[in-house]
């Protein structure tokens, strides 16, 4: 096997791994994503997997028919995850419409480490606070307990609203 063939293999790998992890996250959307490259083209797969990373909605033309529009979806989209705090280095919007692969590889590889790799991370290092702060509050006085309680609602709060813009998306 040589280098060329090497290289094509592991594109491909990447390629089927970043489909399975875009279908996984569309698949409340019912959207399913046969090849990347050529799916993201239009921008309306991208605005509806950011929309569903980042909990926000945007403003997108569902059924773009020139190429001025499918470059303004892809800016949207690409606007919105940036404004998430990933960032987004080397790639834009006629990137993606040329279909350069290694591009938009890239960027899909960023949207993994960021919304899945780094927030696990994020919500680990939470996780061992809260039980550090539990840890304390153990040994502190009952009325001291009313903080953790507090915290609690407001996590269910948010996954309340959370709940609520997916529906608003799906909708």
């Amino acid at each position: 096997m040589n280098a060329n063939e090497v290289k094509e293999k592991w594109l491909n790998i990447q390629k089927r791994s970043y489909t399975n992890w875009i279908n996984e996250v569309l698949r409340p959307t019912g959207v399913v994503v046969n090849d990347i490259v050529d799916d993201i083209g239009s921008g309306v797969l991208l605005c509806k997997l950011a929309m569903l990373l980042t909990m926000k909605k945007i403003k997108y033309q569902r059924n773009p028919k020139m190429v001025f529009q499918r470059q303004e979806n892809i800016q949207k989209a690409l606007i919105l995850i940036e404004q998430s705090g990933c960032k987004l280095i080397g790639i834009g919007a006629s990137d993606i419409l040329t279909k350069n692969e290694k591009l938009i590889l890239g960027l899909m590889w960023q949207l993994i480490q960021h919304f899945h790799v780094f927030q696990s991370i994020k919500n680990v290092e939470k996780m061992k606070q809260q039980l550090k702060s539990e840890q304390l509050m153990g040994n502190a006085r009952d009325g001291e307990t009313d903080e953790i309680y507090d915290n609690d609602l407001k996590s269910s709060d948010k996954q309340k609203k959370s709940s609520a813009i997916k529906r608003q998306i799906l909708g």
